[in-house]
């Protein structure tokens, strides 16, 4: 569970503030745009790629939110359909992905492993 006393996302919570990185990144941090072949996606067929589910807080101060949206892009580039979900001032392992997503994700997880289901691509 993430963001959970004694979980492992509660344990990064905690490092995160100690490291004093407890505001997030500043609003004109980006992360530097890789070249296209930095992208491991890019060189993975698409019929290779399984369905992808990303959720990412814009208050993460430990992986900053280019990186979801960089994997996200290679995704659809590699002609996959990433669901993609952001949610607004969410730090990294914060409890609102469990009480705002939890739904949505077992949706997601009900679409995709239905058995017969077409791959996301």
């Amino acid at each position: 569970m993430v963001g959970r006393r004694g979980s492992l996302g509660g344990v990064l919570v905690a490092l995160a503030v100690l490291a004093g990185c407890s505001a997030g990144p500043a609003a004109g941090d980006a992360v530097p745009p890789p070249t296209w072949s930095d992208v491991p996606s890019a060189r993975v067929s698409p019929v290779q790629l399984p369905a992808f589910s990303i959720a990412h807080g814009t208050a993460d101060c430990l992986v900053p939110l280019g990186q979801a949206t960089l994997l996200a892009d290679a995704l659809r580039a590699a002609g996959n359909r990433p669901d993609v979900h952001v949610l607004d001032d969410a730090a990294h392992a914060d409890r609102r992905f469990d009480g705002e997503l939890l739904a949505p994700t077992i949706a997601w997880l009900d679409r995709v492993l239905r058995v017969g289901a077409t791959p996301a691509r």
